[in-house]
């Protein structure tokens, strides 16, 4: 079995597709400030590559919580995830897959609320297996949508908390099996965003994909950011907020949208 894979651009964009096509703000990971070099003390002094990506892995396990900011590709299509999530099974934040709109997503335990632009809801009307609404009445529909939160059915709950905001899932695939990867490199350290990291990657045998990690000099060796490149679910993911508290608030009742009672609309 190929030796796990420490990109959690890959992890996610499994996820988000089978959530977000099977049912955020746009983040602004393109506008960031460009990588400089670095030429702050190294902490990581007697330590391999692997021993780097170790730490890393370790580090992020351990998170009791987390913020994904960033761009990634599967299918053919972008997805654009700005998401803060902890190991209580609190997540929020948004998704934008493509051209299918933007999902705003609050998962508060084993509840999930959602609220989609329009886009997003008329996309998901169009896609529907058994849809045979009429237009003016899928207009009506979205129009009682916008604005408006809707409690997600179990089914479609437990499908984002397995797929999307589950931490748990998402920090033991990145530890994997907890042991040294003999095939990552060093690259030369940077400054990104004022941070000092250490640059570590890997090439997938046989291809022209390449996974690059950015591990912090400073405080915990956190995973600061995963980029991707050259396969064929690439992306380029920020990581931040480590450890600091998920606002998971539920809608208030006026902002809440019972969808069983649309059915007439």
């Amino acid at each position: 079995m190929k030796h796990h894979r420490t990109t959690a651009a890959v992890l996610l964009a499994a996820a988000v597709i089978t959530a977000a096509t099977g049912c955020g703000t746009t983040t602004d990971a393109g506008t960031k400030p460009a990588a400089t070099p670095s030429k702050q003390t190294d902490p990581f002094t007697g330590l391999t590559a692997a021993q780097i990506e170790l730490e890393a892995r370790t580090a992020t396990a351990a998170a009791s919580s987390l913020r994904m900011n960033g761009t990634i590709y599967a299918d053919g299509q972008s997805i654009d995830v700005n998401l803060a999530l902890d190991t209580k099974g609190n997540c929020v934040g948004k998704l934008a897959p493509g051209e299918l709109g933007t999902l705003d997503i609050i998962k508060n335990g084993p509840t999930v609320y959602l609220q989609g632009d329009e886009r997003f809801w008329r996309n998901s009307l169009a896609s529907a297996k058994r849809n045979s609404m009429p237009r003016a009445q899928s207009d009506a529909l979205i129009a009682k949508f916008q604005g408006k939160w809707i409690k997600a059915t179990p089914a479609m709950a437990k499908a984002m908390g397995t797929n999307v905001c589950d931490l748990s899932r998402l920090t033991d695939i990145l530890d994997g099996d907890g042991g040294l990867n003999p095939d990552v490199k060093r690259g030369a350290d940077i400054t990104e965003n004022g941070q000092p990291v250490a640059v570590v990657y890997e090439r997938e045998a046989g291809s022209d994909e390449v996974t690059t990690i950015h591990v912090a000099k400073k405080g915990k060796p956190y995973p600061l950011r995963v980029i991707t490149t050259g396969g064929i679910d690439d992306g380029d993911l920020y990581f931040s907020d480590f450890d600091q508290p998920v606002d998971a608030t539920p809608p208030r009742p006026g902002q809440l949208l019972d969808p069983t009672k649309t059915a007439g609309v």
